[in-house]
């Protein structure tokens, strides 16, 4: 597996379209400026510290611990899903939901939207 080596080129795009999206926040008084700050601050570090941890457990040449990171995903990635609607169903309905989209093959996602 090769690693995507990303160029100073491709980081100055990325951050140049942030600060396109702050810029026209502050012109329009969108009001979103600081909120787009933080979280492209976020995602940088979520992604870095993702990055490290797979490096990680890639590294132990092991499937289950390999396994066991991808159910941990699964989870959270559900439990995003069930706690973002406003408008919720009774008990645990939207983490079943959450949990059935993302146990879909990728295929079967691309015709649900």
């Amino acid at each position: 597996m090769n690693p995507i080596l990303l160029t100073p080129l491709d980081i100055s795009i990325a951050a140049s379209l942030i600060i396109l999206d702050a810029a026209l926040s502050i012109w329009l008084k969108l009001r979103l400026h600081r909120q787009i700050a933080i979280a492209a601050t976020r995602m940088v570090v979520q992604l870095v510290a993702i990055g490290y941890v797979l490096r990680f457990i890639f590294a132990l040449n092991n499937p289950a611990a390999t396994l066991l990171l991808v159910l941990v995903m699964v989870l959270i990635a559900a439990r995003e899903v069930a706690a973002r609607p406003e408008r919720r169903f009774k008990g645990q309905a939207n983490l079943v939901i959450g949990l059935s989209a993302s146990a879909l093959p990728p295929s079967s996602r691309r015709s649900l939207h």
